[in-house]
């Protein structure tokens, strides 16, 4: 896979809707390629470049992210990414219908949060968000149109979401709905199946724009002591059973 540059058609943007903060709608002109539906983001640089890596390298996995692209504005750089066109999770169960704090829409939670854990990719995106330090993960990002999902925003990651609680959503959606045990054998069994050499390669592909090899260097670190930090995700028996 390469990562390719692209061009918003002009007059094609519209607004991207909830979930998708600074997004616009678009539709991006690609040499060599036809014209593709995508959503754009003009975010600062850090995060563009936390968007592409974690992209590149999440699809290297096997995470169904959408096909990122970055888009040259005169001298700035835009992070873009193919539209799937599947609503979120938010959208798709109408979370954001009830008050929040209402007994409604923490039901509404709940059965999304349950959904998300068990969609197929979730417990290799749980994995992935560890190796990332991805604290962003929420029903807004992980999109699910009835039958296939794609997770998408991760400008947070890569030390970019530092101003946010240390937390795995995921792993978090996983205990609040009883899925936890399950989530986590299978997070652990993804994490031993990470090809390790995949940061190297999304790096690689961002070397005409900037050297992530800092950021592959992060990851790789990670990876080596991820089996422990999915581990602390998840309460220990002890931690069930205390009273205190």
């Amino acid at each position: 896979m390469t990562l390719k540059w692209a061009t918003v058609v002009p007059g094609s943007e519209a607004a991207a809707g909830s979930g998708m903060t600074g997004a616009r709608r678009c539709v991006l002109s690609i040499p060599g390629e036809s014209l593709t539906g995508a959503v754009v983001k003009r975010d600062p640089l850090p995060q563009v470049l936390a968007e592409a890596f974690s992209a590149l390298l999440l699809r290297g996995w096997g995470l169904l992210v959408p096909r990122p692209f970055l888009v040259q504005e005169g001298q700035t750089i835009s992070f873009a990414s193919a539209d799937v066109g599947y609503p979120n999770l938010s959208q798709r169960l109408g979370v954001d219908a009830f008050p929040p704090g209402s007994p409604e829409h923490a039901q509404a939670v709940f059965v999304a949060a349950t959904l998300a854990c068990s969609l197929p990719t979730a417990a290799l995106a749980a994995t992935a968000d560890e190796a990332i330090q991805n604290r962003d993960r929420n029903l807004g990002n992980i999109l699910w149109d009835g039958s296939d999902e794609a997770w998408i925003d991760h400008a947070f990651a890569l030390g970019n979401g530092s101003h946010l609680p240390d937390a795995n959503k995921l792993c978090e959606m996983a205990i609040l709905t009883g899925q936890a045990d399950a989530l986590k054998a299978t997070a652990i069994a993804q994490w031993a199946a990470l090809d390790r050499a995949e940061p190297a390669t999304a790096a690689n592909m961002l070397d005409p724009v900037a050297d992530l090899a800092p950021s592959a260097s992060f990851v790789t670190a990670r990876l080596n002591q991820l089996g422990m930090l999915l581990l602390s995700r998840f309460p220990s028996p002890r931690d069930l059973l205390s009273t205190q």
